[in-house]
């Protein structure tokens, strides 16, 4: 990854990403939120406690995408289309913050195929667990993009691999 990380379309999936995080908070939660400076982390760790993850499947490349949230941060996003509060996870979190996994994705896989590349469909999976490492999910660094909203932080983990016909994920 770390020759992949110098290249164009590297940048151009981390922008596309960020882009796609902005968009679906905005025009489906009324969400302001800003991509603050991204870091290399070694592993996929994430400081939340629920993630929603989609695997990259690209002819280019591959890799996945992570939004990761505090409970504090994913239960005031969701109250704002569920119109309920929420005490804890449950199945509408879950299937929320799969949901907004997608969404993104599907945001990132449209710009990037009118590229040039060719990402195919794929499903989320949602982790849970208190600043949980997900194991599996790449063979070299993260790149980890922190978000800023007025309902709290959250962070964007994003690993790609050139070359690759798929992730190291099991879908």
């Amino acid at each position: 990854m770390e020759k992949f990380m110098k290249t164009e379309m590297f940048n151009v999936v981390l922008n596309e990403v960020a882009s796609g995080v902005n968009e679906t908070l905005r025009t489906m939660f009324g969400i302001e939120s800003k991509a603050l400076s991204n870091k290399v982390e070694a592993e996929c760790f994430t400081e939340g406690d629920v993630s929603g993850l989609m695997s990259i499947v690209g002819d280019k490349f591959g890799g996945a995408i992570i939004l990761s949230f505090p409970k504090q941060t994913i239960f005031k996003i969701l109250e704002k289309v569920y119109f309920m509060e929420f005490t804890e996870v449950n199945e509408s979190v879950i299937s929320g913050v799969g949901e907004l996994a997608n969404i993104v994705y599907g945001l990132v896989k449209t710009s990037i195929n009118k590229q040039g590349d060719n990402l195919q469909m794929s499903l989320p999976n949602v982790i849970l667990g208190n600043q949980h490492i997900i194991v599996g999910v790449s063979n070299g660094p993260v790149v980890k993009i922190p978000f800023n909203t007025e309902l709290g932080d959250f962070a964007v983990l994003v690993y790609l691999s050139e070359n690759s016909k798929k992730s190291n994920l099991a879908a």
